[in-house]
């Protein structure tokens, strides 16, 4: 069957919502014939009226077939009266706007801590532009920042990891773990070649190394790349649940503490992370041999 008639909804359905938090619109699919049935598309613009331009655009490019939400970025349409939800579509976000973002996101923690975010972040767009792109920011624009200082070098440290927290990649609201904490995780010397080199080959409006339609990728995006190819590679049962899974046996495997490990796989309770301790029979010969000498 033609894939692309069979994901051709007989009644394609669009609705139109404002997330509360950044105040961006956003437009969800819903199509109970797919898996999941719900799939949201941000639009990148806080106006309704361009927002809904855009949703009823995409809505008749994916009642004709033309446009794939669950796969494909999303088309723009042309014209000078969608300009402005263009150029916000293809550029996310000023420093200002991810600023309010970053402090609504952070509206869980201390009110000192809070206030701290504020001042700092402030001081750092008051200083390199409110207007800026997020993504143009540089570390030039931070080191120019600092060095217009007076402070102790303690307080400059304490500065940056300020910045670090805002303008890094992190677990936010979008994309959290089972208990809503954030989360960092150490990138391997070969994931970071690998993603140095895609960056330096590819062009990129929003500063990010993956990304579709001039927004970064979402999880579920990923995801869903992640289960086709694994179909393609004859392993269609692999999902990056399973990657997860196989990362943290190979750790424990090879010899990583446990209390590291649970560190990085986010478990809560080391007894979850325990549940990875069933080494093989080689590994477990090896390891001892090792370790008593001979």
């Amino acid at each position: 069957m033609d894939r692309s008639r069979r994901h051709q909804p007989a009644e394609p359905m669009a609705s139109l919502f404002k997330d509360t938090r950044s105040g961006i619109y956003v437009v969800e699919f819903y199509d109970a014939d797919r898996r999941p049935a719900e799939r949201r598309v941000t639009t990148g613009v806080r106006d309704q009226r361009p927002a809904d331009r855009l949703r009823r655009f995409w809505e008749a490019a994916y009642a004709e077939g033309r446009y794939d939400p669950w796969f494909g970025s999303p088309p723009l349409p042309g014209g000078d009266h969608d300009e402005r939800a263009r150029r916000r579509h293809l550029w996310p976000i000023t420093l200002t706007e991810a600023r309010t973002a970053f402090l609504t996101s952070r509206a869980h923690r201390a009110a000192n801590t809070r206030a701290s975010y504020d001042r700092v972040t402030g001081w750092f767009a008051d200083h390199v532009g409110g207007d800026i792109l997020i993504a143009k920011v540089s570390v030039a624009d931070i080191e120019g920042w600092l060095g217009t200082l007076d402070v102790k070098p303690v307080t400059v440290a304490n500065y940056v990891r300020h910045l670090r927290a805002f303008l890094t990649v992190a677990c936010t609201d979008s994309l959290t773990t089972k208990s809503g904490a954030e989360r960092r995780i150490p990138l391997s010397q070969r994931a970071r070649e690998v993603l140095c080199r895609l960056q330096r080959e590819r062009e990129s409006v929003t500063g990010r190394v993956f990304e579709s339609g001039g927004r970064g990728i979402d999880p579920h995006t990923c995801s869903d790349t992640v289960k086709r190819y694994a179909v393609k590679a004859g392993v269609p049962r692999l999902t990056p649940h399973v990657l997860r899974h196989t990362a943290i046996t190979r750790l424990i495997e090879r010899g990583v503490p446990v209390p590291i490990v649970q560190r990085f796989a986010g478990h809560a309770d080391v007894s979850t992370t325990m549940r990875f301790c069933s080494i093989a029979d080689d590994v477990y010969a090896d390891r001892i041999v090792s370790a008593l000498g001979s």
